[in-house]
């Protein structure tokens, strides 16, 4: 499976399904194992980090093959916040009996200040992921308080969450200005038609670019450009 592929099917819980277990079957399978709820522990954390961070090292690898793009370096910190946190997501979803006062406190642990390109790619690593689960759980769980969790995950990291319907926060997020990020993000927005993302002035632009003289090839995206501002 690509890395940059969401995940295809709904978490299920294996004994062994830790973090690092969680993206590996991600990777290899499309589905993620995820271990039996225990709440999140600094001891727990401590132990999984080696495994965890050489999985993570993995994922980087393969993204970067499969984008043929250049992109940021991979900051540790914020990577292994991610991987944890999205592991954390399908307990929540696949352990039907976590409340969401326990999730909540579960993840507590605050994460990096987005907006920097390395921190935003170490983060969207995993993140990437975001849009299917949240699709999953507002499709068979609409109630779940996991979605407002994962709205707010969500809006906090655009370059993640593009196809993500109704998120709270600006009205039109933004990517960093980095090329490689802006390169990936305009394809995940036309690849899922998320038009809302449009008001990014960098987004846009780089998409007329795209377009050049032959707005014909793109008439819907076209539109949207025109419809933003100006004329493609």
């Amino acid at each position: 499976m690509d890395a940059d592929e969401p995940m295809t099917a709904a978490p299920e819980i294996n004994s062994a399904g830790g973090p690092a277990d969680c993206l590996r079957s991600l990777r290899e399978s499309g589905r993620a194992r995820v271990s039996p709820w225990r709440g999140n522990t600094a001891e727990t954390a401590a132990a999984e980090t080696p495994g965890l961070w050489q999985e993570l090292q993995r994922w980087d690898i393969q993204a970067r093959e499969t984008a043929g793009l250049e992109l940021p370096r991979l900051e540790p910190t914020a990577a292994l916040w991610a991987a944890r946190t999205f592991h954390q997501l399908c307990q929540g979803f696949a352990c039907r009996g976590v409340g969401a006062p326990e999730l909540k406190a579960s993840l507590r642990t605050p994460g990096p200040a987005p907006g920097t390109p390395a921190i935003d790619w170490s983060v969207d690593l995993t993140f990437h992921h975001l849009p299917a689960l949240f699709e999953l759980v507002r499709r068979t769980a609409p109630g779940d308080p996991l979605l407002e969790i994962l709205s707010r995950l969500a809006a906090d990291w655009p370059l993640s969450s593009v196809g993500c319907p109704g998120l709270p926060g600006p009205a039109h997020p933004t990517c960093p200005p980095h090329p490689g990020l802006l390169r990936l993000y305009a394809d995940r927005v036309t690849a899922t038609r998320d038009w809302s993302r449009l008001g990014d002035p960098g987004l846009a632009d780089l998409l007329r670019a795209d377009l050049g003289e032959h707005p014909e090839l793109a008439p819907e995206l076209a539109a949207q450009l025109t419809t933003t501002r100006g004329t493609p």
